[in-house]
Protein backbone atom coordinates (compact mmCIF):
# COMPACT_ATOMS: atom_id res chain seq x y z
CA UNK A 1 0.00 0.00 0.00
CA UNK A 2 2.82 2.41 0.83
CA UNK A 3 4.78 1.57 -2.30
CA UNK A 4 1.81 2.20 -4.59
CA UNK A 5 1.09 5.51 -2.89
CA UNK A 6 4.66 6.70 -3.39
CA UNK A 7 4.90 5.38 -6.95
CA UNK A 8 1.94 7.50 -7.94
CA UNK A 9 2.91 10.59 -5.92
CA UNK A 10 6.55 10.64 -7.05
CA UNK A 11 5.75 9.99 -10.69
CA UNK A 12 3.07 12.69 -10.69
CA UNK A 13 5.43 15.28 -9.20
CA UNK A 14 8.74 14.39 -10.87
CA UNK A 15 8.21 11.81 -13.61
CA UNK A 16 10.66 9.42 -11.91
CA UNK A 17 10.13 5.75 -11.03
CA UNK A 18 10.61 4.56 -7.44
CA UNK A 19 12.98 1.64 -6.99
CA UNK A 20 11.34 -1.20 -5.01
CA UNK A 21 14.64 -2.13 -3.36
CA UNK A 22 15.54 1.41 -2.35
CA UNK A 23 11.98 1.95 -1.13
CA UNK A 24 12.18 -1.18 1.02
CA UNK A 25 15.23 0.31 2.76
CA UNK A 26 13.32 3.56 3.24
CA UNK A 27 10.39 1.74 4.88
CA UNK A 28 12.80 -0.16 7.11
CA UNK A 29 14.32 3.13 8.30
CA UNK A 30 10.97 4.92 8.83
CA UNK A 31 8.74 1.98 9.79
CA UNK A 32 7.34 3.38 13.02
CA UNK A 33 6.58 6.76 11.49
CA UNK A 34 4.19 5.10 9.04
CA UNK A 35 2.21 3.61 11.90
CA UNK A 36 2.30 6.62 14.20
CA UNK A 37 1.37 9.23 11.59
CA UNK A 38 -0.34 7.52 8.66
CA UNK A 39 -1.79 10.75 7.26
CA UNK A 40 1.59 12.51 7.00
CA UNK A 41 3.03 10.43 4.14
CA UNK A 42 3.01 13.44 1.82
CA UNK A 43 5.93 14.90 3.78
CA UNK A 44 8.19 12.09 2.53
CA UNK A 45 7.39 12.38 -1.19
CA UNK A 46 10.29 14.79 -1.96
CA UNK A 47 12.67 12.63 0.07
CA UNK A 48 11.64 9.46 -1.76
CA UNK A 49 11.79 11.27 -5.11
CA UNK A 50 15.35 12.40 -4.47
CA UNK A 51 16.95 9.37 -2.80
CA UNK A 52 14.87 6.32 -3.70
CA UNK A 53 14.26 6.53 -7.44
CA UNK A 54 16.08 4.92 -10.32
CA UNK A 55 19.15 6.67 -11.62
CA UNK A 56 19.40 7.63 -15.27
CA UNK A 57 21.54 4.91 -16.82
CA UNK A 58 21.53 2.97 -20.03
CA UNK A 59 21.31 -0.40 -18.31
CA UNK A 60 17.93 -2.06 -17.80
CA UNK A 61 16.35 -1.78 -14.34
CA UNK A 62 13.94 -4.11 -12.53
CA UNK A 63 10.81 -2.25 -13.59
CA UNK A 64 11.72 -2.89 -17.21
CA UNK A 65 11.83 -6.64 -16.52
CA UNK A 66 8.49 -6.55 -14.69
CA UNK A 67 6.59 -4.64 -17.36
CA UNK A 68 8.46 -5.91 -20.46
CA UNK A 69 9.55 -9.48 -19.65
CA UNK A 70 10.22 -10.42 -23.29
CA UNK A 71 11.66 -7.20 -24.61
Amino acid sequence: RWYYYFIKAVYTQTGKHVSPFKFADFVKEHFFFFFLKPKKWMEFVPLVAYYHTYEKRKRINHLHFIFNPLG
